[in-house]
């Protein structure tokens, strides 16, 4: 009588049932890890904002000198709809602060805070009124426009200044001052997208609030 052995191994079908299950599995949870990666840079992001306005509200105080927030609108090469060394098909993707001293020269608080890649600022004075074209940068002999890394001055600026006492030169009268940060499929939207980051800004007091559903 023979003797019975284990079958070992896998038939090709079997192979194949394996690693269709595999791939349709990976097909699933692509969206899932997209997602996710976008919600990380998101709030990176976010923090990024946040961090670099506390600081210069704080420097305003300690130093008892006003401090000037500028956010920075830029192109970038390889991105659709965007020229490089054109700022005006750009997008508000990085900011920087400077304080200013009695003569009115400003200096560099930090280094450029630049954005994830996936990540902006929008430009429409409907979701980031601190980014209003009421607010453009004015460049003079005493406060020169400054270089800045890979884009030179090829740049736009919207400032708002912190002053001695935390508060800031906002108009406090009717108007709320908030910046939207969201995924850069699209710029100056009419409605808030999915996923998105709201930095508000008490022109009063100078403080500093988020929002993120």
């Amino acid at each position: 009588m023979r003797k019975a052995f284990p079958r070992q191994g896998f038939t090709l079908i079997e192979l194949l049932v394996v690693i269709s299950i595999i791939v349709i599995l990976g097909a699933l949870s692509i969206p899932a890890i997209t997602a996710s990666l976008r919600s990380s840079a998101l709030t990176q992001g976010a923090q990024k904002i946040s961090v670099e306005l506390t600081s210069a509200r704080q420097a305003a105080l300690t130093q008892n000198r006003s401090v000037e927030v500028r956010f920075y609108q830029f192109a970038q090469s390889g991105w659709p709809g965007e020229t490089a060394g054109n700022p005006a098909t750009g997008k508000f993707r990085a900011v920087q602060s400077f304080v200013y001293d009695p003569s009115g020269t400003a200096t560099a608080l930090d280094k450029i805070q630049v954005l994830p890649n996936t990540v902006i600022m929008d430009s429409g004075s409907a979701l980031s009124p601190l980014l209003s074209s009421t607010l453009t940068k004015s460049w003079t002999a005493t406060d020169p426009q400054v270089s800045l890394p890979n884009v030179g001055t090829s740049y736009n600026a919207r400032v708002f200044q912190f002053q001695p006492d935390g508060s800031t030169n906002l108009n406090p009268l009717g108007q709320q001052w908030f910046i939207t940060l969201h995924i850069s499929t699209g710029d100056n939207l009419a409605t808030l997208p999915t996923n998105f980051c709201v930095l508000g800004i008490d022109p009063l007091n100078g403080h500093i609030q988020s929002f993120r559903p």
